[in-house]
């Protein structure tokens, strides 16, 4: 027959654990990570979720992306809609920029055909293209370079290489006057509100005044 076990027997076979061999917690940057770990399981886990819930509504048409396009005939719709490009017949509207090339004491203006970008990539396509008549008509050095080209309000900082000075050393005072010339009326006469010129060479503000003065922004005169 077994005896009742009172209740000071009972204490003393069943051990009590001490507060002070209680687990320590983890440090505070363990706990931190455990976390920062959690959390990132959480959103991953959402992330997820959410992919395939939209694929799912996507194949069976719920979900639709209009600004996607996957033909020409979109790209072409949807540039017409937003209104930043022109579209005519269905396609790309190009823009025709004049370009000033100067040819004894005139101009000579060659049209240079463009999709319009951005404004200051169009302007140095546009030098670039002036350059390369120039160039033809050896009135430029076959290394001249537009390096870069920006705008602050009207004015345009057109950064070329040092050849440019050393071509227009080359020529008489009349040619650098209609060079420049016809630098300043292809900028300012396509690109409005352009209306005048800033010269850098290799990406510094110049101070020779020869050969022609480089201090200065050029502007079209009277009659130019």
């Amino acid at each position: 027959m077994k005896e009742p076990i009172d209740q000071q027997e009972l204490e003393t076979i069943i051990p009590r654990r001490s507060r002070d061999e209680e687990t320590p917690k983890a440090k505070l940057p363990y706990r931190i990570i455990a976390w920062v770990s959690v959390i990132a399981l959480c959103f991953a886990a959402g992330y997820g979720a959410t992919s395939l819930v939209l694929r799912y509504l996507d194949k069976r048409g719920v979900v639709t992306e209009e600004d996607v396009v996957s033909s020409g005939s979109d790209a072409a719709r949807l540039l017409a809609e937003s209104g930043s490009v022109g579209i005519s017949n269905g396609s790309v509207q190009r823009v025709a920029i004049r370009l000033f090339v100067p040819e004894g004491d005139v101009f000579k203006v060659q049209t240079l055909e463009v999709v319009p970008g951005v404004f200051e990539d169009d302007a140095k396509r546009a030098l670039e293209a002036l350059f390369a008549q120039l160039r033809n008509r050896n009135a430029l050095k076959e290394d001249v370079q537009v390096l870069h080209l920006f705008r602050s309000g009207e004015t345009a900082y057109v950064d070329v290489n040092s050849p440019f000075v050393a071509s227009l050393e080359a020529v008489s005072p009349e040619q650098r006057l209609l060079l420049v010339t016809g630098i300043v009326r292809t900028l300012s006469e396509n690109f409005s509100p352009l209306s005048r010129v800033r010269f850098l060479i290799n990406g510094r503000d110049p101070v020779e005044k020869t050969p022609i003065d480089f201090t200065v922004a050029w502007t079209l005169g009277a009659g130019s």
